[in-house]
């Protein structure tokens, strides 16, 4: 089990060393798990779980993903923000070596990797990015609130912010929609959350999240429909800087459109 605990601070490590992510919306956070993916988790997960196949390790990705966005389900649609506002602000170092020790196979793992690659992305992001960039997009909460703006000060501010930070990401092809197209789907390991749950916060997950699976699928739908929306704005805004990253882009191979048959078949 401390190996366990050993490898997700190794990946903490790696994550913190100076990155051009600074601050980090729900596509930013997949962006961190991808960036970190073969110098770190895929390491993590085969000293842990010995060979795995390409066929494992792409599964595994997706539940690196559902780690890394999970933490943030609670600020969306049909999450617990009781839950959320837990795995940020209480016991999260608890919380993230729980779900590391209770994870069982390669899938929980990944996810409790992806989890910790959130918290990094969090650390970092807020206090160097977001927190500094909503007073200047917002002059009033600057002349309210000064320099920094937080999150519990201006909740929707923040969301903004952060979804034009994704927006960024797109436009300066650090995203770019071949990745979103093969990696769409994410994962989140219920049972595992239960376990880790009840061993950090001594409650049931039901009592928070009362019919968990159905939070994650409506969670699923939101986000597929986040990366269409943001490939639209950063093409609207930045076409002639994306043409320049991405030689050859147009509109109809840059912004990305995903159906509901599509959505479904990932």
């Amino acid at each position: 089990m401390d190996r366990a605990w050993a490898a997700a601070c190794t990946l903490a490590l790696v994550l913190v060393a100076p990155a051009p992510l600074r601050a980090y919306g729900l596509l930013s956070h997949l962006a961190v798990v991808d960036a970190a993916w073969d110098g770190a988790v895929v390491p993590a997960l085969e000293r842990r779980f010995p060979g795995l196949s390409a066929d494992d390790l792409r599964r595994a990705h997706a539940f690196a993903y559902g780690g890394a966005l999970f933490h943030d389900m609670g600020y969306y649609p049909g999450g617990s923000r009781a839950l959320s506002d837990l795995m940020h602000y209480v016991r999260t170092a608890d919380f993230l070596r729980a779900l590391a020790e209770e994870a069982r196979d390669p899938d929980e793992y990944a996810f409790a990797l992806g989890a910790v690659a959130h918290f990094l992305g969090d650390s970092e992001g807020h206090p160097r990015g977001v927190n500094r960039v909503v007073p200047l997009t917002f002059p009033k909460l600057r002349r309210k609130f000064g320099d920094v703006v937080t999150y519990e000060q201006d909740p929707t501010a923040h969301l903004r912010v952060e979804f034009g930070f994704d927006v960024v990401q797109v436009a300066r092809g650090l995203y770019p929609p071949e990745d979103y197209r093969r990696f769409i789907g994410f994962e989140v390991p219920v049972p595992l959350l239960s376990r880790a749950v009840r061993r950090t916060y001594g409650v049931d997950l039901t009592e928070l999240l009362p019919r968990p699976e159905r939070s994650v699928r409506s969670f699923r739908k939101f986000v597929a429909s986040l990366f269409p929306k943001a490939t639209r704005v950063a093409w609207a805004y930045k076409k002639d800087e994306i043409r320049k990253a991405m030689p050859g882009a147009s509109s109809a191979r840059f912004v990305y459109s995903l159906s509901s048959a599509a959505f479904e078949k990932e």
